[in-house]
């Protein structure tokens, strides 16, 4: 199973907890203790849950959780998923507009 995260084009995250450089393929801070929504952990989607969070101009990369240790690193949550840690992988594309047929062009565009 793949992975996602959306970013503002600034690179700040959607609740602007955090802002990442673009450039930057490592490892991301790990998260210590329990994972909690909304407060302890980075979140992350599958592509199923993209269209549900996706904005125009919000940038759409893939990610790569740490998926050892199963749910001590990776829960999921109602809409999303919790990791410890992840990386980016790859750049799909900027949303032009939010909505499944949108998300669905970016990846047809990204093949």
């Amino acid at each position: 199973m793949k992975f996602y995260k959306l970013f503002h084009k600034s690179g700040r995250t959607l609740c602007a907890y955090g802002k990442v450089d673009f450039l930057d393929r490592e490892w991301k801070a790990g998260i210590n203790g329990a994972l909690e929504e909304c407060w302890r952990g980075y979140h992350i989607l599958s592509k199923e849950q993209i269209a549900d969070w996706a904005q125009k101009d919000l940038v759409l990369w893939e990610v790569l959780p740490d998926r050892r240790g199963g749910k001590e690193n990776l829960l999921e949550v109602s809409d999303k998923y919790i990791t410890r840690t992840y990386k980016l992988v790859r750049k799909i594309g900027v949303l032009r507009t939010g909505g499944v047929a949108e998300v669905e062009r970016l990846f047809r565009k990204g093949k």
